[in-house]
């Protein structure tokens, strides 16, 4: 379940930027992912811990057995690097901002008021088409509930 711009794409290179404010109402199994993703098909995420594994991404999620959000970057290769936010995984209505910066060449993150982490490894080509995937996926047939507030997106192409 989830939110899927596949019309439009967005290239890091542009400066594309997500303001998203994002409950789950169920803290466990399932996996959430919010953000910039190549995976313009079915957009859908695995339930099996591979978030953005294959995919070029960056955005903020969490797989089934992360304690705390991660900041998730990956430019294409078999494996995502994951980041501990040191927010904790919970169900608590939140404020996600994630955005490139192509004159520092690194992609960016911010979880409510929290400080700004970006992150200058593992980011996806420039000139990738990423779409915007706001996406949960479950474990099991219970836990699949979040609700959304707002979502904003924007680039300066």
């Amino acid at each position: 379940a989830g939110l899927r711009h596949t019309a439009l794409l967005y290239h890091r290179e542009w400066d594309a930027y997500l303001d998203t404010k994002i409950q789950r109402v169920t803290a466990g199994g399932n996996e959430m992912f919010v953000g910039f993703n190549s995976d313009t098909g079915t957009g859908a995420l695995a339930g099996t811990g591979t978030i953005c594994n294959s995919d070029s991404c960056f955005g903020i999620g969490l797989e089934n057995s992360n304690t705390a959000w991660q900041y998730i970057v990956n430019d294409g290769d078999a494996t995502a690097d994951f980041t501990a936010s040191g927010i904790t995984n919970d169900t608590a209505v939140h404020r996600f901002q994630v955005w490139a910066e192509s004159e520092n060449n690194r992609a960016c993150f911010r979880i409510d008021d929290k400080p700004i982490t970006c992150l200058t490894t593992e980011i996806p080509a420039t000139t990738t088409d990423l779409a915007v995937l706001n996406l949960m996926s479950t474990v099991d047939i219970t836990s699949d509930t979040f609700e959304y507030y707002w979502e904003y997106v924007t680039s300066l192409k």
